[in-house]
């Protein structure tokens, strides 16, 4: 497998995802300052222009929620879904809202206002992103509950997508709520998630 990946992207999800399945894959990183993602070389990748892309023996999968999914079911021993029908509805349920809405329409606002209101006011635009973002962490949060992960027990694709957005409310200092907050250490912990950010820290 080879990973299209940038750093700080919702392509972090997957990148966690591959490192806990623990099979071999190779990473190549694309440079949004230096636009990448928008060359040609890519583009004959990923005519969407966006990461993460995942290159596999089934061809090429794109778009975070769908590549966790494959993820979990191309490799069923790493457990990455649970086998009740439903909870694994929730978790694609969930992890449509995370990539639609919390990223989309709260963190986009803040990473790049103009391209919500070219003349208007970047500031508003951030203040609706940040609304956007507060209220996704609220229902998160009532997903998540007492359970150590976001589906019970066991570690899912679910919590890579979590720490995402938990990774991203640190880096704008937006406060996590309570559950959240302990669901970030609980993941930091991860061996997983500590090679992730390692590779992740060495090419910002």
């Amino acid at each position: 497998m080879k990973l299209y990946y940038a750093v700080g992207t919702c392509s972090m999800a997957v990148h966690l995802l591959l490192e806990e399945i623990g099979q071999p894959f190779e990473r190549h990183l694309l440079r949004f300052s230096s636009a990448d993602q928008k060359k040609p070389e890519y583009l004959a990748v990923n005519p969407k222009g966006k990461v993460p892309a995942l290159r596999t023996e089934d061809g090429v999968i794109t778009e975070m929620p769908v590549i966790c999914q494959y993820l979990a079911h191309r490799y069923p021993r790493a457990g990455l879904l649970p086998d009740d029908f439903m909870q694994q509805i929730r978790a694609k349920e969930m992890l449509d809202y995370i990539a639609a809405t919390v990223h989309m329409r709260g963190f986009s606002r803040l990473a790049n206002p103009a391209a919500f209101s070219p003349d208007g006011d970047p500031e508003l635009v951030k203040r609706e992103g940040r609304k956007v973002i507060e209220d996704g962490l609220r229902i998160m949060e009532a997903v998540l509950g007492d359970k150590p992960y976001a589906l019970g027990q066991q570690f899912s694709i679910l919590d890579a997508g979590y720490f995402l957005i938990e990774w991203w409310a640190g880096r704008r200092e937006i406060p996590l709520p309570p559950a959240m907050a302990g669901h970030y250490q609980r993941m930091m912990a991860r061996p997983a998630a500590q090679r992730t950010m390692a590779d992740e820290d060495k090419h910002r």
